[in-house]
């Protein structure tokens, strides 16, 4: 899958240290604009590291589809643990394991919420 330019941008300026008002040029940073320093790092489901967990921010596709996730268990704010797999994923939600295809595990937007293995 190509990448789009915008999605990723570096910064090789010089940053100043706000305490002693000292100026310093960091290594070169490469940054996600989906993922943020600060905040909760978003990927797809299919993203997701197998033993980690996460929250669903965002399901994207088209309305029937999003219904079925939403059926399923995927619904915003539901919590999501990766228990395994690539192309066909065992998810557990809501203390029950479900199979999801990675076609569809791709229209499903999660934050990471505690790390795998």
């Amino acid at each position: 899958m190509a990448r789009s330019a915008l999605n990723d941008f570096s910064f090789t300026g010089t940053l100043v240290d706000t305490d002693t008002q000292s100026q310093f040029s960091p290594a070169p940073l490469q940054m996600s604009l989906a993922r943020s320093i600060h905040g909760p790092s978003r990927m797809r489901l299919t993203e997701l590291p197998v033993g980690s967990s996460g929250r669903v921010c965002e399901l994207s596709g088209q309305p029937d589809l999003c219904q079925r996730l939403r059926e399923l268990g995927f619904c915003e704010s539901a919590v999501i643990q990766k228990v395994s797999g690539q192309r066909t994923l065992l998810c557990q939600l809501c203390g029950t394991r479900i199979a999801l295809s990675d076609r569809a595990a791709e229209h499903v937007l999660v934050e990471l919420i505690r790390g795998g293995v």
